[in-house]
Formats: structure tokens, C-alpha cells, sequence
């Protein structure tokens, strides 16, 4: 079902504006809480915040998570019908490689290596 777009600005199969517009501000804001994560894990970095940034990069951290959560459900509401039938087929959908991939990835994340199947757009 997964039709990689050649050119950029070229829409997927059933991807209208209005996901894109959802999609993209999901990608900055999940860029935005890993930045705002690696602030508050690491104390070098927080530190150079001075003082009270600590406080507001908390702050903003929650505040990114709100659209990060959201945005999927505001659009299977408002998006197509067809498109959400077609992504909610694709996360429930779990087939031999998603349950090799699932068992596998643990030694992999800890710096093993083992060979994981290949995977769609939505990872196990």
C-alpha cells in the first residue's frame, strides 16, 4: 500500500493536503521534544540553558506533546475514510517479519547484530 513519492511535493497514495499539513507539523513537533528530551536528560547541556531554562524547556517539552499526541486523532477525524481504513489496516496488521523484527530488535538496539527484515512505513 506504501507508495514512495519520487519527487518531494508529490502526494502519496491517499494523502491529501490536509494530512500533509497534520503529518509535517507531527515531524517538527516530534523534532522539537527529542531536542527539548536531550536538554533535560543531559545536565552539560542544561546547564548552559542558565538559569530557569531548565523550567522553561520543561515547560515547552509539555507543551510540544500536546500536538505530538494529537494530531493522529484529529486526523483519522477530519482526514479521508479511505486513508484512515488504510493506515489502521497497515498498524494492525502484523505478518511473520513484524514478529522476526520485534524479537530481534532488542539485541540489536543493545549492540548485537542480527538480521531484521525489512519494514514498511509504520514500524513494529
Amino acid at each position: 500500500m506504501y507508495n514512495a513519492s519520487t519527487r518531494p511535493n508529490e502526494l502519496l497514495i491517499g494523502q491529501t493536503p490536509f494530512s500533509l499539513v497534520f503529518s509535517s507539523s507531527q515531524e517538527w513537533s516530534y523534532f522539537l521534544e527529542r531536542l527539548l528530551g536531550m536538554v533535560l536528560f543531559f545536565g552539560t547541556i542544561a546547564s548552559t540553558i542558565g538559569h530557569g531554562g531548565v523550567a522553561f524547556t520543561k515547560l515547552v517539552h509539555r507543551i510540544a506533546a500536546v500536538p505530538f499526541i494529537l494530531i493522529v486523532p484529529i486526523m483519522m477525524i477530519f482526514g479521508t475514510p479511505r486513508t484512515t481504513k488504510i493506515w489502521l489496516k497497515e498498524i494492525f496488521t502484523w505478518t511473520k517479519d513484524d514478529i522476526v523484527w520485534v524479537t530481534g530488535f532488542a539485541k540489536e538496539f543493545f549492540g548485537g547484530h542480527t538480521k531484521l527484515p525489512a519494514q514498511g512505513r509504520l514500524n513494529a
